[in-house]
């Protein structure tokens, strides 16, 4: 049996803006839509009403400048009437670092009476004090399904809030997308690859320092290091000017923002994907290069260990002297033949497997709450 749910998908930031969770939504959206739900998104971010086919609802919200954040000043009001409007069954939040319109929907959802939910994206270390006054003054959790997109952002919400069992619902990819990546490799040359936002929490310039420990530690002769990076952000001018100052031009390569398919071209060029974060949610450009057969070098202690495995599928790293370490053992010994082929493991995190787990998730909110979607429609199974 099958309903057809109206769903709203509440984040800050989407499309036309490049990112993790505005790609994670896109992609969300797309397979909630062939799972025959009707999914809307909801920003305050200006862009198009539609958006690669799927609708959007722009607030009318006035923003700050810069980071594009809406003022809390008569969200939880629009908010409400585009609910309404919408006629939607179930919220769903998808919160980032700073979230006004996703914590404004959890108050007009829960004034219209509709069932919701929250995905929490990012790292939490600067949100308990102030979601723990939130839930005090207001209780805007209760009765709210608490999700985190890896274990490592589920425990951080598990500590907010002890009374909730919280949820993973991790991010999904394209698995057979990426998975076809071809081996391009170029055996004169050792190129290590990365795919980020270029904004500080991100840590950009620890690229640089790792690579320029790789070349005091690397044995002499042997392929040429050299490091690709993808992304663009407001680090992007700085580390422009840090690359040249420190006379890396010749080994350093800004790639700017790249799409799906080149990406996969770079994987299939590289020999090892690097991610220095220490803040790390999820890492869906690891995830990605991990299944287009890249040993990934990350931190440890973050959401990324939630699929990649020492040694299996790269290094985890307690410090970047460590990952510096473990890049230059693959470039002087050769990246074990292992780390390509198929990776069946992570069609775990396979779209269509991802997006069943949240219509089980709204399933269970509906029956929670003994509602049933509007203008339910039944078929045969």
């Amino acid at each position: 049996m099958t309903t057809q749910m109206r769903l709203a998908l509440v984040t800050d930031w989407f499309a036309p803006r490049r990112g993790g969770i505005e790609t994670q939504l896109l992609g969300l959206a797309k397979e909630l839509s062939a799972a025959g739900l009707t999914p809307t998104v909801v920003t305050s971010f200006p862009g198009p009403l539609v958006w690669e086919g799927v609708a959007v609802v722009r607030l009318d919200a006035t923003l700050f400048p810069g980071a594009m954040v809406a003022s809390p000043i008569g969200l939880v009001g629009r908010l409400q009437d585009a609910f309404a409007a919408g006629e939607f069954d179930l919220v769903h939040v998808h919160a980032s670092v700073v979230a006004p319109v996703g914590l404004a929907a959890l108050v007009a959802a829960r004034n219209l009476g509709l069932p919701a939910a929250i995905t929490f994206h990012s790292s939490m270390r600067l949100l308990p004090s102030f979601l723990h006054l939130l839930e005090k003054t207001m209780r805007l959790f209760s009765n709210v399904e608490i999700c985190g997109v890896s274990e490592h952002i589920v425990a951080q919400a598990q500590r907010i809030f002890p009374n909730t069992k919280c949820r993973l619902l991790p991010n999904g990819h394209d698995h057979a997308f990426w998975s076809e990546a071809d081996d391009t490799r170029d055996p004169q040359r050792f190129r290590l690859v990365t795919a980020m936002r270029l904004a500080g929490t991100k840590r950009p310039m620890a690229l640089l320092d790792v690579l320029e420990t790789m070349l005091q530690r690397a044995r002499t002769g042997g392929p040429f290091i050299e490091m690709h990076i993808a992304g663009d952000g407001s680090f992007a001018p700085r580390l422009a000017r840090v690359i040249r100052r420190r006379g890396l031009s010749d080994r350093v390569q800004l790639l700017g923002w790249q799409s799906s398919v080149q990406l996969r071209a770079q994987y299939a060029s590289a020999d090892v994907f690097l991610l220095p974060a220490t803040a790390e949610a999820f890492g869906i450009a690891a995830l990605e290069a991990r299944a287009a057969g890249l040993p990934v070098a990350a931190r440890a202690g973050n959401g990324v260990a939630d699929y990649i495995r020492t040694p299996e599928d790269g290094y985890l790293g307690a410090d970047d002297s460590a990952l510096a370490d473990y890049i230059v053992a693959l470039r002087d010994n050769g990246v074990p033949a292992a780390y390509r082929g198929p990776r069946p493991a992570l069609a775990r995190y396979a779209w269509q497997r991802v997006g069943q787990d949240h219509v089980d998730l709204y399933a269970a909110l509906l029956a929670r709450q003994g509602a049933a979607p509007r203008g339910a429609k039944s078929r045969a199974c």
